[in-house]
């Protein structure tokens, strides 16, 4: 546009004015000097989108609202990712990656009716786990009709829907609930934990990013690209991708299903960001092939005491310890669907295996399991359900692992083979771990896990943390452990406050609560259950 900005409207914003002029006098005999009178923009969630456009040499700072206010630390952080390749402090609520599941004829409609929907939205109280329903449901897995009929209230992850709680079986409304305080799904989800925790549990776990690394180089592509070591084949591993600069970018499972065909599985807000990273990264000549497989894959979580027993009855594959132990991985036909990748691994911290299956099959193998889990109290569970399992079992996720952190401050060191040869963020790693160690540039944060008094009302993302009334660290997650009975977090603190048994505070709707830092899971934390 030639002049993006409005002619002033005086009348409409008179009486705004006048009570600004009450309350502070001195401004009204100096006069309106200049007027700057411009739309408001409304991007499907109210955050700007930053970073770059998928097109070469094009870089985007668009949809931000507070212009005055963004506009310079935005402005900053977009400077430094396009000289740098990085920015200095994690932007990922901004990063416009976040909607590349929006297909290209769709982004005009969608983004209309989700902008309407964050005008409504702008000023309400921003509750936790609120749902935004417009444009809804965009991506769905063959299950959703199931789930939605079995009572399932569902939460959006980069565009799919995927089960939250499931209110049927206490007999409440399939609406969802919530609250800086608990609400009635949490004793609904007590008891979906609590069917993974003494017997089975089903989750949909559909929404993460997939990818199939192939050909000849895979693997030393990868050994390139990444901190750990390439597992073996049949084997599973957990490494991550760093930035040039050593601050965290993904966390990707790697399965070796052949000696050239590792299969990544990664957070699914990931699949443009971590591609885009491989491409930017990728060895010069290297003979090997990346393909997006997130579409293609369904995934379920088989998970609790009983499930090899479930299992058992479809397939014949050795479900054993001694043939299938845990993080190890074997292509199998499962209620006669074959070419299902299944990894014995999880996130609940419960015996189980992760069935990745051609997504037309899902349903089918669904139905089986489901049938024959009815004999062993089988139970669907949902993300709130996950939240509680994975936090009783110190798992993190994208949200405790940012650019804001490098890995020794997250306490990763047991997955950074600094010793395999060189890899994107070594050089950079190694220079920070000398400063630390000769005191010249201290580690400013350490990732610390939580036992909090919360009551009524458990721990959010972005809780402060205090010592002696003095803030020291903010919480990334938190939620109620209801095998355990506590309520749990994560915060990144200050070295000094984050040794085991540290005694701290949380503020907890407003209310300081008493904390403990915490040295190990509080669930199994020798992994009995895991290799059961």
């Amino acid at each position: 546009l030639e002049n993006p900005l409005f002619d002033a409207d005086f009348d409409r914003v008179g009486p705004w004015l006048a009570r600004a002029f009450e309350r502070m006098p001195v401004l009204e005999p100096l006069g309106i000097k200049q007027v700057i009178c411009g739309a408001i923009s409304y991007p499907p969630d109210g955050e700007p989108l930053l970073g770059p456009s998928g097109v070469p040499n094009f870089w985007q700072m668009v949809g931000v609202q507070v212009g005055i206010a963004d506009g310079p630390g935005l402005g900053r952080e977009l400077a430094r990712w396009m000289v740098h390749g990085t920015t200095g402090v994690s932007v990922r609520a901004y990063d416009a990656r976040r909607f590349g599941y929006i297909d290209r004829a769709d982004v005009m409609s969608y983004g209309r009716v989700k902008g309407a929907e964050d005008h409504q939205y702008r000023h309400q109280t921003p509750l936790p786990t609120l749902e935004r329903p417009a444009g809804r449901p965009y991506r769905t897995t063959p299950l959703y009709g199931r789930l939605h009929g079995k009572g399932a209230v569902f939460t959006q992850v980069y565009g799919w829907e995927r089960p939250k709680w499931f209110p049927a079986p206490s007999g409440l409304p399939q609406q969802d609930m919530v609250s800086f305080r608990h609400t009635g799904w949490f004793d609904t989800v007590a008891e979906e934990c609590r069917a993974v925790r003494e017997r089975v549990g089903i989750l949909d776990a559909t929404a993460f990013a997939k990818f199939d690394l192939v050909g000849p180089d895979a693997a030393a592509v990868l050994d390139h690209l990444t901190t750990n070591n390439v597992p073996a084949v049949g084997r599973i591993g957990l490494t991550y991708l760093l930035t040039p600069q050593a601050r965290i970018e993904s966390e990707l499972t790697v399965t070796r299903l052949a000696a050239d065909h590792l299969y990544l599985v990664s957070a699914a807000a990931g699949e443009g960001k971590d591609r885009e990273f491989f491409e930017t990264h990728w060895p010069s000549g290297a003979d090997a092939d990346l393909v997006t497989r997130s579409m293609e894959l369904g995934v379920l979580n088989v998970t609790g005491p009983e499930a090899r027993r479930l299992l058992a009855g479809l397939t014949d594959a050795d479900l054993g310890n001694k043939a299938f132990g845990w993080l190890r991985a074997q292509v199998i036909t499962l209620a006669g669907v074959p070419n299902v990748r299944a990894l014995r691994v999880g996130f609940t911290g419960e015996l189980g295996w992760e069935l990745h299956v051609p997504v037309e099959d899902l349903g089918t193998v669904y139905d089986a399991l489901w049938a024959a889990g009815e004999p062993l109290g089988v139970a669907d569970a949902g993300n709130h359900a996950l939240d509680s399992l994975r936090m009783e079992k110190r798992y993190f996720t994208s949200r405790e692992l940012t650019h804001d952190v490098n890995p020794d401050e997250a306490g990763l060191h047991r997955f950074v083979k600094i010793d395999k040869g060189d890899f994107v963020g070594r050089d950079a790693l190694l220079a920070r771990r000398a400063g630390a160690a000769s005191g010249e540039e201290p580690y400013r944060w350490r990732l610390a896990y939580l036992a909090v008094e919360a009551d009524d009302a458990d721990v959010h993302a972005a809780d402060g943390v205090y010592a002696g009334g003095r803030a020291v660290g903010l919480v990334t997650s938190g939620a109620y452990g209801f095998h355990t009975g506590q309520s749990l977090a994560f915060a990144y603190l200050a070295p000094q406050h984050a040794e085991p048994g540290t005694a701290l505070e949380v503020r907890v709707v407003g209310d300081l609560r008493p904390a403990r830092v915490l040295d190990e899971a509080v669930h199994d934390p020798m992994n009995t259950r895991l290799r059961a």
